[in-house]
């Protein structure tokens, strides 16, 4: 691979501007050099010639990856460089979704990272840690970022353009609510509480054969072991351990699924996780290919049976 390793050049559309600068923030943050137009190519300079010259020089090609990327035909340009160098070992080709769309053939062979739908957090982290495994296989960022020399980068962080926190957990709250009426149709909806660490629906009626009551939580990242224990106390303890002596409770969230310690920490609580692709009936392949990953880690000749 040609480069240092560490120059990402950054191929995006001009209505995704905004999110080509947030993506750069955080490669610079995390010690990656990211070339882009809005920061780097000057007025009165060759343009075409500043995309050819970044093109070669960069070790890697980011690619923003939306309808309007793949309607624009400077993008198209930028692309198939990009692919040459990529199927030739020169350099990597990153994609990285920022939009529902459907991605050209070439491009989809090669894996991807989504940010449609997470929260900036969790977009953040998955952008780091989706880079940093393909560069050089490491899951955590460099603590030690270089001088960045470019005008347009100082000052406040460029907002994240990607849902708003909030509105994201309203999105997701209302999702669940629609999806409970089908996942339990015997039960009532008694509306929903938007308020607190954990939004929740709350829930009633014929469950495993008896009365039950009890709350249907979101969280727009996958919980951890003190989430876990959050929504426990916050939502469960407070609410309906006077009415219910175990209530069995959901927790619905966005992002990657939880590991084992955390999905044990949770069965001790008499907390079921979902991620909204199974909470809707949906099968979400994430689970089993991270099992799949450690069983082939681990030396196994034989995948297990999940």
């Amino acid at each position: 691979m040609v480069g240092d390793g560490r120059t990402v050049f950054l191929s995006y559309a001009e209505a995704d501007e905004p999110w080509a600068v947030w993506v750069a923030w955080q490669l610079r943050e995390t010690g990656y050099r990211p070339r882009l137009q809005a920061w780097h190519s000057v007025p009165g300079g060759n343009f075409v010639g500043w995309i050819r010259a970044e093109l070669m020089a960069a070790s890697c090609v980011m690619v923003i990856l939306s309808p309007a990327y793949l309607d624009s035909k400077w993008c198209k340009a930028e692309l198939n460089a990009a692919l040459a160098d990529a199927v030739a070992g020169k350099k990597l080709l990153v994609p990285v979704r920022v939009a529902p769309c459907e991605a050209p053939p070439l491009l989809r062979e090669i894996g991807r990272i989504s940010l449609v739908d997470r929260s900036a957090a969790d977009a953040h982290r998955v952008l780091v840690d989706g880079l940093m495994t393909a560069t050089n296989g490491e899951a955590a960022p460099s603590a030690v970022a270089p001088g960045y020399p470019a005008a347009g980068d100082r000052g406040q962080p460029p907002r994240f353009p990607g849902p708003d926190n909030g509105e994201l957990r309203l999105r997701l709250l209302g999702l669940v609510q629609e999806v409970c009426k089908e996942r339990h149709p015997e039960a009532t909806v008694h509306g929903s509480h938007r308020e607190g660490l954990f939004p929740y629906v709350d829930m009633s009626g014929e469950r495993d054969g008896e009365r039950r009551r009890w709350p249907v939580g979101i969280s727009v990242n996958a919980p951890d072991a003190e989430a876990v224990e959050a929504f426990y106390d916050t939502v469960v303890r407070a609410t309906y351990l006077p009415l219910e002596p175990w209530p069995d409770s959901e927790l619905v969230y966005l992002g990657e699924p939880p590991g084992e310690e955390v999905l044990r920490q949770a069965r001790r609580r008499r907390v079921r996780l979902f991620s909204l692709a199974e909470f809707e009936g949906r099968w979400d392949p994430r689970r089993y290919l991270a099992r799949q990953v450690c069983t082939c880690r681990s030396g196994s000749p034989w995948p297990r049976m999940l």
